[in-house]
């Protein structure tokens, strides 16, 4: 995970999900957001980074943040982007239990709605 210019975790895994934000900030819009699941090898912190570096870890169950405010890690399907493709398809399924055209019952829905 990059903090600015700085690599702020040289090691560590999670399982995280990707969910439909139902944040009030995030009223009428197509939002997604990460939530973290289960911490799998803790994270181990990047040794160049600056002291003054004020990093945090999400809690299993919590949603990811980022920067000084601690704001919540969010993406707008609706906005070009780097994978802003594949998130649109992700959003697009329906959250029913029903699944999309041309997709096994098997699969189940592939996003869930997040409040924090």
């Amino acid at each position: 995970m990059w903090k600015g210019k700085y690599l702020v975790y040289e090691a560590g895994s999670a399982l995280c999900r990707l969910e439909r934000s139902t944040l009030p900030q995030h009223a009428g819009r197509r939002i997604v957001v990460m939530r973290l699941l289960k911490i799998v090898r803790p994270p181990k912190l990047h040794p160049d980074l600056p002291p003054t570096c004020n990093v945090s870890v999400p809690a299993e169950g919590e949603l990811f943040t980022w920067g000084f405010g601690q704001r919540v890690w969010y993406r707008d399907v609706d906005k070009p982007g780097k994978g802003a493709e594949i998130l649109r398809l992700l959003y697009d399924v329906p959250d029913d239990g029903e699944p999309a055209s041309g997709r096994s019952s098997s699969s189940g829905p592939a996003m869930q709605s997040a409040a924090s």
